[in-house]
């Protein structure tokens, strides 16, 4: 029975499947509509603004979209995030009449929208009213534009935010490829591929966005849109007396810097131990939008990864069984040339194969023409998909809009659906052989090196990528000073006796924190292992760190640790007094002078690169404390960390504190009683 079941499904599956394709064959689709612009109002005032009016009455609402001439290209070096400040607080920091809160108050009693925003190539503002308001509300917009508050708490709050991201960029994996594949394709330093740091937040001022503001808003650098249930002719009026006063000024020179890559074939890592499969990005740079190949390109690009009848999908999933989800293809930018990539999560076993097979499938593309059947599925794809993208005037107008602001002629739209229909199966071939380079393929795979194992060496040669966070620089008055090494050395004799070779010290302690007293068996090794077994109410948990890794078990299960707290086991190994007397000699120490620390006169010395200062008891060189203060993504703000060492106790040559008690942002935040510890155990 069980045979004759399948029999009879594999038959009805069959069938439909054959009558399923005999009806595409057989069906005529109808030509796609060409791109049919609504009856657009345009003029320009004599400062330079372009304005682009559309009736549409079916609802009585009305939407103006403004297009600013700016983008974070112009951002200057050390002040990455500048143009996002700007247009981000130009309406979250209030304007020069309205709190934020009071603007936040009006809109919402209105059932009124205001936005804005910039990113690489363009900056925008919009508001969408009922048209009823439209009168009282273009002011209050106007004035947004104009003459934003750029509130000095909204401001803080949102720099606050800001150092968050930056603390947690490194917590997803597909995050991190998607990064530093860019900064592979484009360099770190150009405006493709820059990165936000602390420090650039911390260069950013309120007045460097007044600046800015006032250097891009202006006449000729904006075009608005304007659609909704009114008369263009009396729209008109409104506007050239409302928007009249607004400066010319200058227009921004949208020539971005040129893309300065070459053609070379390189292996990247990046290793996070977290990652639970590796991520994986392939390709080199891509084009531009002007391309007279753009078409073909497209439908390269739809036979390579459309979807579940694209050939990524269908070979590297579907066939092989190596990934999840995989796409991409190649990019055609407006301004500035795009990147061709492959983009796939994998199981960690098999991330080689998985690599080489999407390699493979990308030279298929030069080496096996596309059939004419995949050549017309694309197509069709294309051409429905695009049915989808013009559903509204309001879609149509920033098509428009878009055009103009790029530099393509108003009819792109039309020449691309006429390229489409006269791209052949040759054409296919000979753009992948013309834009694709398989043998300079750039590589990068992020990861966990433990899992991955021989693998990374069966594809060859690799360059491990450090996505390390910048600390933020230690100011100057800090490190300005003379050189500690002696005192860092008498410090380290007096807590290692000489003779002592220390590879490793094991304790046992009770930590209280938050309420909870639990007790701890620790392991530390030089210079970078730690691993602790704490007894907690539910029961057993070992927690390892070893050389930027870590895991934590329970039980039988396991699993790696995120990356901010390896980041906080790794620095609580280095930052501690053994680490630092074990490498005495091997840091940069600056000998600050003499200070008040837990009512005794110490000597004070700063670490740089640990960012950490030392207090040392002049009597005998032991450690008073430490103080850092650094940003605590936890808290969303830089938080000041102080520990408190007491009751000294030698064993085996070796001094610990057997009291360390620790306050951060002045609260208290635990202490740590050791009752024991060994030696090289």
């Amino acid at each position: 029975m069980k045979r004759f079941l399948t029999l009879s499904v594999l038959m009805v599956v069959t069938a439909s499947a054959v009558f399923a394709q005999r009806f595409h064959d057989e069906i005529e689709f109808p030509e796609i509509n060409l791109f049919n612009m609504p009856d657009v109002v345009t003029f320009e005032l004599r400062n330079g603004i372009t304005f682009y009016l559309v009736e549409d009455n079916e609802l009585p609402l009305i939407n103006m979209s403004v297009t600013v001439r700016a983008g974070s290209f112009m951002d200057p070096v050390g002040q990455t995030g500048l143009a996002s400040f700007t247009f981000s607080q130009m309406r979250n920091g209030g304007t020069r009449s309205m709190s934020y809160d009071e603007l936040n108050e009006l809109l919402e009693r209105r059932a009124a929208r205001m936005e804005a925003g910039a990113g690489l190539t363009s900056a925008s503002a919009s508001m969408s009213v009922l048209k009823e308001d439209f009168d009282s509300m273009l002011p209050i917009f106007i004035e947004m534009l104009r003459h934003p508050g750029y509130e000095e708490a909204r401001f803080n709050l949102a720099k606050t935010q800001s150092n968050s991201a930056i603390a947690r960029r490194n917590d997803e994996p597909s995050s991190i490829a998607a990064r530093e594949f860019r900064r592979l394709i484009y360099g770190t330093d150009s405006v493709y591929g820059r990165t936000q740091e602390y420090t650039d937040l911390d260069n950013i001022t309120i007045e460097d966005m007044r600046a800015f503001h006032e250097k891009v808003m202006v006449g000729r650098n904006l075009k608005i849109a304007v659609i909704g249930d009114f008369r263009a002719r009396d729209m008109r009026r409104m506007l050239e007396r409302a928007f009249r006063d607004i400066p010319a000024g200058t227009r921004t020179d949208l020539t971005l810097p040129a893309v300065d890559y070459t053609f070379e074939p390189s292996l990247n890592f990046v290793n996070k131990s977290d990652a639970q499969q590796s991520f994986i990005r392939i390709g080199h740079i891509g084009g531009r939008r002007d391309n007279p190949d753009f078409a073909a390109l497209q439908l390269m690009n739809e036979i390579l990864s459309g979807g579940f009848s694209g050939r990524l999908l269908q070979i590297i999933r579907t066939d092989l069984g190596l990934a999840y989800s995989v796409g991409g293809g190649y990019q055609s930018l407006t301004q500035y040339d795009g990147t061709f990539f492959v983009s796939l999560s994998t199981a960690n076993e098999n991330t080689a194969e998985a690599v080489e097979a999407t390699i493979h499938q990308i030279s298929r593309l030069q080496t096996e023409p596309v059939t004419e059947r995949e050549l017309l599925d694309a197509r069709d794809r294309i051409l429905n998909s695009l049915v989808f993208r013009y559903t509204s005037r309001a879609a149509v107008l920033n098509e428009r809009i878009s055009n103009d602001y790029n530099g393509l002629p108003a009819d792109a739209f039309n020449r691309y659906i006429e390229e489409l229909s006269r791209v052949t199966v040759a054409d296919i071939q000979r753009v992948a052989n013309t834009y694709i380079r398989p043998d300079a393929l750039q590589v990068l795979i992020v990861g966990s090196r433990d899992a991955l194992g021989e693998q990374l060496s069966q594809l060859g040669e690799y360059n491990e990528i450090d996505i390390t966070i910048p600390r933020r620089a230690v100011a100057q008055a800090e490190v300005d000073g003379d050189d500690a090494s002696e005192v860092v050395t008498a410090m380290a004799a007096a807590l290692i006796s000489e003779g002592v070779n220390l590879e490793r010290v094991q304790y046992t302690a009770s930590l209280n924190q938050g309420g909870m007293n639990l007790q701890v068996e620790a392991t530390m090794g030089f210079p970078d292992a730690l691993t602790q077994v704490i007894q907690a109410p539910q029961g057993m948990i070992t927690i390892e760190y070893a050389n930027g890794a870590g895991k934590m078990a329970m039980g039988p299960n396991e699993q790696p640790l995120p990356g901010m707290q390896v980041e906080a086991l790794q620095n609580e190994v280095a930052r501690h007094y053994l680490s630092i007397a074990v490498a005495a000699g091997e840091r940069t120490a600056v000998l600050v002078g003499d200070a008040d620390f837990a009512d005794q006169t110490a000597t004070e010395i700063f670490f740089p690169e640990l960012n950490l200062t030392m207090y040392l008891s002049k009597e005998t060189s032991l450690p008073l404390g430490t103080r850092v203060k650094e940003f605590n993504p936890m808290a969303g703000q830089e938080i000041e960390a102080v520990t408190f060492y007491s009751d000294w106790t030698t064993v085996d040559g070796v001094a610990m504190a057997y009291t360390t008690e620790s306050t951060a942002g002045g609260m208290s935040a635990g202490k740590v009683t050791i009752t024991s510890h060994t030696v090289n155990p």
